[in-house]
């Protein structure tokens, strides 16, 4: 692989959020490399990185950080190295996958990250969308874990789905799709779905979704082995439009992009990042920043546990202890209250986050289910009423 193509691919790297599972020996050196890696110093979380590896008792973990370390840093020789060896030598390693998904991003996608340009491409699709109204309203309901669902129809099916910004594509189980009469065609893509549980097998393809009076041609759907999680409504969808979430209301307007912003002048406004088709947001935990995926389908505030030290979070005794997941499975989480989180202007006390091995930081419906926001993607801002 070229240097241009692994560069390519750094963007989807980080869109992964991805901190692996397995804590070495040597865990000080290990987490001193996390946070020097979470603070963009790449040359220094190498070295650590590098002196952590022959005690540590995942060496899967260490080498892929040494790729992505060094891809980061423009040396894309090392960084195929590094790659090559860790599927070469821990081949069913969880590394190993987002290795792979990098090393060969044309039989890797993610149902959470997608990076190909095709699919967040409004050209991709056969749509008029000049003859939607100038806004459309949509109701949505809320699940018990604040969810948020609306009724749609994919390839003339009615179907109950989770409206989904943290999904780059929309999503459903292959039992889902059978149940629904809908075929997956023989000459699909194959692809690895990575979910906040892990990741599976799946296929990508394209269906016909109507959602109101929306109606989408060609939208790019992934269909995944595995349990029956909710149906996702992901970017693929709607991120040709701008919406506004009236969350007192339980109504979703969807606007054409060029119209005004209809949440006034002197709404909050917070820029975010493309990372693929995910939106980033730049966010302080306890007044240490980090990135975060901007996710309705989350229920909560969730990061991964070398993050969570990396901004010197520390479990408390009364803790709470569980299990979630999604895609992929359940994994072991634990969940317990921080002081303050910060989304530019926006500011909650005391509001719980959840701990998950291998889970990319995601910011979810406690923070922000109590109040009105729009999403602008020609403006990259969202905003938040007063």
């Amino acid at each position: 692989m070229t240097m241009m193509c692994l560069t390519r691919q750094l963007t989807a790297v980080f869109a992964l959020g991805i901190c692996l599972l397995s804590l070495p020996a040597n865990a000080d050196e290990y987490a001193d490399a996390i946070s020097l890696f979470n603070k963009k110093d790449y040359k220094a979380a190498a070295q650590k990185f590098q002196h952590s590896l022959p005690a540590a008792s995942d060496k899967s973990n260490a080498l892929y950080y040494l790729g992505i370390s060094h891809q980061a840093m423009g040396d894309g020789n090392k960084a195929k190295y590094y790659y090559e060896q860790v599927i070469q030598k821990f081949p069913t390693s969880q590394a190993a996958n987002y290795a792979l998904q990098i090393l060969h991003p044309s039989a890797q996608e993610s149902a959470s990250t997608t990076s190909s340009a095709s699919t967040n491409s409004p050209s991709s699709s056969q749509d008029n969308l000049d003859s939607l109204p100038n806004e459309v309203a949509i109701p949505f309901e809320r699940g018990t874990q604040r969810h948020m669902y609306v009724n749609a129809y994919i390839n003339g099916k009615a179907l109950r789905m989770m409206f989904d910004t943290g999904a780059s594509s929309c999503a459903m189980s292959f039992g889902q799709l059978k149940s629904l009469g809908i075929v997956v065609p023989k000459d699909a893509q194959k692809i690895r779905v990575s979910g906040t549980g892990g990741v599976v097998d799946g296929k990508m393809f394209e269906v016909d979704i109507t959602l109101g009076k929306i109606k989408r041609h060609k939208v790019k759907m992934i269909g995944y082995g595995g349990a029956d999680n909710d149906p996702l409504l992901g970017q693929t969808f709607f991120d040709v439009l701008n919406y506004n979430i009236d969350n007192p209301n339980g109504v979703i307007r969807f606007r054409k992009k060029g119209l005004k912003k209809s949440l006034g002048y002197d709404a909050i406004e917070v820029p975010f990042t493309r990372s693929g088709n995910n939106l980033i947001v730049d966010v302080k935990i306890n007044g240490k920043p980090t990135e975060m995926t901007f996710d309705t389908g989350a229920y909560g505030v969730v990061m991964d546990p070398f993050s969570a030290r990396a901004l010197g979070l520390k479990i408390p005794e009364d803790a709470r202890y569980g299990a979630s997941g999604g895609i992929g499975g359940m994994q072991r989480s634990v969940t317990f209250f921080v002081d303050r989180m910060e989304l530019g202007p926006v500011l909650r006390t005391h509001i719980p986050i959840t701990l998950q091995e291998g889970a990319p930081g995601l910011l979810g419906q406690d923070f922000f289910a109590n109040r009105p926001f729009e999403i602008d993607y020609e403006k990259s801002v969202i905003r938040f009423s007063h």
